[in-house]
């Protein structure tokens, strides 16, 4: 994927794909949301690493990207202080639910 930039409640975030190599952050992660330069980083070679339990990487690296853009938007809000903001089971619950929850408000926007 190539690299591209957000509005997150009006901040400007790019959102980066980086090998190890390039980032030493991702050495144990697959992403991770910087607010204090607003960027989101991704592990450019999630999608051709070998993950035994996913068959599909694509749905696998679109999930890790709402993830992290989740938690930008809370660090924008400005619930980032919050200890429930921190919860990684939270923001992944919301990541995978997202999808579902826009199509039915899609109609009451």
């Amino acid at each position: 994927m190539e690299d591209f930039k957000v509005n997150i409640l009006g901040s400007e975030y790019d959102v980066l794909f980086k090998s190890i190599e390039e980032d030493e952050n991702l050495d144990e992660l697959n992403a991770y949301c910087d607010s204090s330069v607003n960027k989101v980083v991704v592990r450019s070679d999630l999608m051709n690493r070998t993950l035994r339990c996913k068959e599909d990487l694509s749905k696998f690296n679109n999930k890790t990207i709402r993830h992290e853009l989740i938690h930008a938007f809370m660090d924008e809000s400005g619930v980032a202080g919050v200890e429930w903001c921190h919860d990684e089971s939270l923001v992944d619950w919301i990541a995978v639910q997202m999808p579902k929850m826009f199509v039915v408000m899609k109609d009451y926007m």
